[in-house]
């Protein structure tokens, strides 16, 4: 008598790669966003002021500061739930995930060249972890971690 069950398949290495990429850049994304949402609001004015701003447009600059911080937090969080899905195989995440990071680093690379990120590194940084895991995840040796039933 023959068991007719299938072994099951082992994670590849590129998934466990891209796992740790998605975590790693929601891990700095998180960071990125707490720093921008607790930083004072005086040094902020203070930066952009001596910069050359009025004081009026200081105030709906730390404003704006703010609210990037804000999102970035919220897609930081965002991403490291979707991380988890995607590394049990789920492939509606993946993809929901690839699409998310390619145009959250789009958004990454725009707000630092503006200026409204803290840590301009950091954003950067961030960035090329989200397209990196999103190219890696669509890799050939990926496909049948996400194609199982």
């Amino acid at each position: 008598m023959t068991d007719s069950y299938e072994t099951p398949i082992s994670r590849p290495r590129v998934v466990t790669i891209v796992f740790w990429v998605w975590t790693a850049s929601a891990v700095v994304l998180l960071l990125l966003g707490l720093l921008s949402v607790t930083i004072s609001g005086d040094t902020v004015r203070q930066s952009v002021t001596s910069a050359g701003l009025s004081a009026a447009d200081a105030d709906g600059y730390v404003t704006l500061f703010r609210a990037v911080g804000a999102l970035i937090l919220v897609v930081g969080a965002a991403i490291g739930f979707m991380t988890g899905r995607v590394g049990k195989g789920d492939i509606r995440f993946r993809r929901a995930l690839a699409a998310l990071s390619m145009v959250f680093a789009l958004v990454l690379i725009g707000a630092t060249l503006v200026g409204v990120i803290v840590v301009p590194i950091l954003g950067l940084l961030s960035a090329v972890l989200l397209l990196v895991a999103a190219v890696l995840s669509f890799r050939p040796s990926a496909e049948p971690w996400f194609s199982r039933d």
